[in-house]
């Protein structure tokens, strides 16, 4: 017998997405967009998950910000959702403020060479850029293929692009992705694609804002938020679930929010967490690849600060070994987008700090706060004392104070590359009885745009073109008996049955 249905006027699928960060926001837009219903369970008080911006008001009354998570919208295919949505919402761009290569050891080592010599160097690294591209290209054509699987310092030494890889620290591992000899050739082919570092290098050498790289008006936040304003009465916060039970025939979901126990019933659900916090749902039937997921997921604990800094120009600066392994547990980076004018209260920026992946034990106790906010100001001072006496800068007026905090306890979830693709392939193949999809950077890349293009992509292949299927298996069988075993047109009008009032909320086709 081969059943086929869709959704009748009355009834719509109803969908529940664990998670209101860009992955489960991305995957409801698609949804709602094709006449789905959802149900947003988040865990938190707001809206956005790594997308998240710390505000303060100025001492003359002005609203500035500092980004404690995504931060910059890159000019790549996979924004190309995030930059529609921005449109949308009528969010604005605005460029990010300039990086200093005072402590980059990429362009550190070209400042010691002749002109002769920066100009060779240039070429060779054009070169390789050029081999890169190509690189690129094979990996999107087989991604696959073990050499991907190998880290990134590796497979660039084998292929000869070892420019390309210190190049690339700056946004690996000073975005807090990890060491180039840790982080595999597979995320950094997916993180950069082949349009962003020729764009990113112009605007380094010539100091310069480009469209290579945006910030959001408003913060990346205020984006997220914007872009769930028309669903926002679905969106569920401190919303914590404790049990998820699913099936062929739907899915019951059980959470606790300000101490009252809720119920949740949807005809499947999207996962849009990381496999790190999968047990914590009580999944009643998590199969082997999805436990081996858990136990397996790889991650990094990811500490981040908003700090107060007198004495500091309106700059984005890299630290002293921060680009390095050795310097983890160390502040490796500093940005900012508070382009008042000497600030008397401080620049607001953030202050990022790298660590090996893992459970690593860091906190922001007083004595660690006490230690970074002493290694930038003693970074800062140094610089100032190095600078021509014609500059303003006193280094002893510089100062540092930690303001707000957050670690992010997964971030840069991965999974082995085989075992992702083995998820994806059992999640197609049992659908109809897990009724659930997984999104989210495990399963593409801890980017803004990487994880929404994903999830946009992934919520329409296995739910949006399988909306005919989601019919919850009590009524096609209601409805077969009614019809006793005869067909009916695809698309007919609803019939009533005398045994279920329900099935006036389906159209069901029997064919036997």
């Amino acid at each position: 017998m081969d059943i086929r249905f869709k959704a009748g006027p009355t009834r719509k699928p109803h969908i529940a997405i664990i998670g209101a960060g860009p992955a489960g926001l991305a995957s409801a837009v698609e949804l709602l967009n094709n006449d789905f219903d959802v149900t947003v369970l988040e865990l938190s008080d707001r809206i956005g998950g790594k997308c998240y911006t710390y505000y303060e008001k100025s001492p003359t009354g002005e609203l500035v910000k500092t980004e404690l998570g995504a931060a910059l919208v890159a000019s790549t295919p996979d924004y190309a959702l995030v930059d529609k949505l921005r449109a949308k919402k009528g969010v604005i761009y605005e460029s990010p403020a300039p990086t200093s290569n005072d402590f980059v050891p990429f362009f550190q080592e070209t400042a010691k060479k002749s002109k002769a010599e920066q100009d060779f160097f240039m070429l060779e690294f054009i070169g390789e850029l050029t081999k890169f591209t190509a690189r690129v290209d094979e990996y999107q054509h087989h991604p696959e293929a073990k050499e991907f699987s190998l880290p990134f310092a590796q497979y660039a030494k084998e292929h000869n692009l070892q420019k390309v890889n210190e190049f690339l620290k700056m946004f690996v591992t000073g975005f807090g992705y990890g060491d180039m000899n840790e982080i595999t050739t597979a995320k950094v082919m997916e993180y950069m694609k082949k349009a962003t570092i020729p764009a990113i290098l112009i605007s380094q050498i010539l100091k310069k804002p480009t469209d290579a790289l945006r910030s959001i008006r408003g913060g990346f936040q205020y984006l997220m938020e914007q872009i769930a304003e028309d669903f926002k009465d679905r969106i569920v916060k401190s919303a914590q679930v404790t049990s998820i039970n699913s099936s062929a025939s739907g899915v019951n979901i059980r959470y606790n929010k300000n101490g009252e126990i809720k119920f949740l019933k949807a005809d499947a659900f999207v996962l849009a967490i990381s496999p790190l916090f999968w047990p914590s749902l009580g999944i009643t039937n998590l199969t082997a690849l999805e436990k081996q997921s858990t136990e397996q997921v790889k991650y990094h604990r990811y500490p981040v600060a908003a700090c107060k800094i007198k004495v500091f120009e309106t700059e984005n600066l890299y630290l002293p070994g921060g680009l390095d392994e050795k310097g983890f547990g160390h502040p490796a980076l500093i940005t900012t987008s508070d382009a008042r004018k000497n600030p008397e209260d401080g620049r607001l920026c953030t202050m990022y700090v790298n660590l090996p992946p893992g459970p690593i034990d860091f906190k922001f106790d007083t004595e660690t706060c006490a230690r970074l906010e002493k290694e930038v100001a003693d970074v800062l001072k140094g610089r100032a004392k190095k600078q021509t006496p014609s500059t303003e800068t006193k280094p002893e007026e510089i100062n540092v104070k930690i303001v707000k905090t957050q670690i992010w306890e997964d971030y840069n979830s991965s999974l082995d590359e085989k075992l992702k693709n083995a998820i994806k392939e059992e999640q197609k193949k049992l659908f109809n009885s897990l009724r659930r999809i997984h999104v989210g950077s495990s399963f593409s890349f801890e980017d803004v745009g990487c994880v929404m293009t994903h999830a946009t992509q992934v919520t329409n292949e296995l739910l949006v073109k399988k909306k005919m299927q989601l019919c919850p298996v009590q009524e096609i069988i209601n409805t077969i008996r009614f019809q006793e075993s005869k067909a009916v047109p695809l698309g007919a009008p609803p019939v009533k049955s005398p045994e279920d009032s329900s099935i006036n909320q389906r159209k069901c086709c029997v064919i036997l």
